[in-house]
């Protein structure tokens, strides 16, 4: 039983970028070079995550400079 068609040639814009969205968050738009990309840019958030708090305590340890 088929409870839908729907034709490509006459969607909208937002029907266009709700079906790139996943593709797109996934990596799969890009093939295994956006599959990297996005594996990276998970890392390179969690590195400024560690980074961030790690700079935060060194800054807190300091005793307060005197001008």
């Amino acid at each position: 039983m088929i409870l839908a068609t729907r034709d490509g040639r006459r969607e909208t814009g937002g029907d266009i970028v709700l079906n790139w969205l996943h593709p797109i968050h996934a990596g799969e738009a890009l093939g295994p070079f956006g599959r990297l990309l996005v594996l990276l840019s998970g890392f390179a958030a969690a590195l400024l995550v560690v980074t961030g708090i790690w700079r935060w305590l060194v800054r807190a340890r300091r005793p307060p400079s005197r001008r």
